[in-house]
């Protein structure tokens, strides 16, 4: 179901069709999903940088507002966490997990490239999964899918076992 009670902000940002949230409800918890798609080209310090950073301030703002329980962040954002201060704050400050960049969750095969837009570009990690303190538990596993089926981006794929749901 929608984000009950959206802020102006994130129906104004659910408007450029760069972001929703997604909720569902697992054994009386809510669980809260968000997708972002980032402005290409948002390399550290730049506009498009700017402007997908903005986007996650706005989810995180949005998840704030949801009170307590499980809650997951991905996408594509077309950025490195480097140019993401406000992602950069959810890890380091928030306690949110990057997948895609954990060991035990990855099995040793973590920070692998997502993207690749043609076959002459240097391949890049653009797209993330991260997860906050509630929901992280659950994940058994993450891996980036490494078959040529999917042209440009790689799906990060994860196994969850909500009966681990930390309350």
């Amino acid at each position: 179901y929608p984000v009950p009670n959206p802020t102006k902000d994130y129906l104004d940002a659910y408007k450029t069709g760069r972001v929703i949230i997604v909720c569902t409800d697992i054994d009386g918890d809510r669980l809260c999903c968000a997708t972002i798609y980032g402005w290409t080209g948002a390399k550290k310090g730049s506009i498009e940088a700017a402007r997908t950073d903005d986007l996650i301030a706005i989810v995180h703002e949005q998840f704030g507002r949801l009170g307590r329980g499980p809650k997951m962040l991905n996408g594509d954002f077309n950025a490195s966490i480097d140019a993401l201060p406000n992602m950069q704050h959810m890890l380091t400050q928030k306690g949110w997990t990057d997948l895609g960049n954990h060991p035990g969750i990855c099995r040793g095969k973590h920070g692998q490239p997502t993207c690749q837009t043609n076959a002459g570009a240097k391949e890049t990690r653009i797209d993330y999964m991260i997860t906050n303190d509630m929901f992280t538990p659950c994940v058994e596993s993450c891996r980036v899918e490494q078959s040529d089926t999917f042209p440009t981006h790689r799906p990060l794929m994860v196994e969850i076992n909500t009966k681990k749901l930390s309350r």
